[in-house]
């Protein structure tokens, strides 16, 4: 496999190895602690009891643009 180069690092002219799979591990492992994708359901009961009610009215444009 072929080293990449990295710009503006003048202590190695290229990197030693590429691993996407150590690399993918690595940051699975990351996101899963921190729980990146994790978002919570608006539809719970409990965070229905959080919020206050309200509406929203979108004004949308007229057709001919004016």
């Amino acid at each position: 496999m072929r080293g990449f180069f990295v710009p503006g690092d003048e202590s190695s002219e290229a990197m030693e190895e590429y691993d996407p799979q150590a690399i993918e591990a690595k940051w699975q492992r990351i996101w899963a602690d921190q729980r990146a994708f994790e978002v919570p359901n608006p539809g719970t009961d409990e965070l229905k009891q959080q919020r206050e009610k309200s509406y929203v009215l979108e004004m949308l444009p007229y057709p001919s643009g004016s």
